[in-house]
C-alpha cells in the first residue's frame, strides 16, 4: 500500500508584479492569519526525498491542464505538487 502527500503553496512572489504582495497585504490586514509569499524552489523543499511524480512542482493550472488549456502555458502564481509518501 502507498500513501501520498500533496501540496498547493501559497501565491509565489512574480519577479515584476506586485498584485500578490498587494493581494497579501489586503489579506493579513483583514485576517487573524497571515499569508506568505514563497518561492517556487521553496515549495519544491518540501518534497525532499519523496520523488515528486511528474510533472512535479508545477503552476496550478499546469498540474492537470485541458487539452488545449492555454493557461497551462502560463507561469502562474500558485504551484502544486505531489508525491508518493515513503
Amino acid at each position: 500500500m502507498c500513501s501520498w502527500t500533496a501540496s498547493r503553496g501559497p501565491p509565489c512572489a512574480v519577479p515584476g508584479d506586485e498584485a500578490p504582495n498587494r493581494a497579501v497585504e489586503a489579506y493579513d490586514q483583514r485576517s487573524a492569519h497571515t499569508c506568505h509569499l514563497r518561492s517556487r524552489e521553496d515549495i519544491a523543499s518540501w518534497f525532499a526525498g519523496l520523488g515528486p511524480v511528474e510533472p512535479g512542482v508545477v503552476a496550478t493550472a499546469s498540474r492537470r491542464p485541458d487539452p488545449g488549456d492555454a493557461a497551462a502555458e502560463s507561469p502562474g502564481v500558485a504551484v502544486a505538487g505531489a508525491a508518493p509518501k515513503a
